[in-house]
């Protein structure tokens, strides 16, 4: 198992990162499990990772952000700490989404501007006197996009 250091500048709300190569191919020494959110990698030292702040391990087809500075370790070792970037580990993932994303800022029942209505649609509310699970302070919100033909 091997993973490959980089540095970046890129925003943390960026799905794609801009990426500069520090090393590749590093292998991994660690003797027991690796957690897979927020891993503690052992590899052989290199003054070189000190100056990376990111990381990506093709084993879990993760990209990580070190989540604190490298560890000198005994035994001319080092630990990486990393997080995982959600965003661009499931970056293709995440484009390749065909949804309709809706907001509601207000905590009324009204009409969102984004959400796109074609002429001859129309916005109902309906309240329900019953909660769904006993959660009466969660709003839904429910999207019917179809057509019907009156009459045959």
């Amino acid at each position: 198992m091997t993973l490959d250091a980089f540095t970046t500048n890129s925003r943390p709300d960026a799905i794609t990162k801009n990426l500069s190569v520090v090393r590749s191919g590093i292998p991994i020494v660690n003797k027991q499990g690796i957690d897979l959110l927020t891993p503690d990698i052992v590899v052989d030292y290199d003054a070189n990772l000190i100056q990376a702040n990111y990381f990506y391990v093709s084993t879990f087809g993760r990209y990580y952000y070190y989540r604190k500075p490298p560890a000198i370790l005994t035994g001319g070792r080092m630990c990486l700490f990393g997080s995982v970037d959600v965003l661009t580990t499931y970056a293709i993932g995440i484009k390749n989404v065909r949804a309709l994303i809706l907001r509601q800022s207000k905590p009324t029942y009204q009409h969102d501007s984004k959400y796109p209505l074609a002429p001859g649609s129309w916005v109902e509310s309906i309240k329900f006197n019953t909660p769904f699970n006993d959660l009466s302070t969660l709003r839904y919100v429910v999207g019917i996009n179809g057509s019907y033909n009156v009459g045959g």
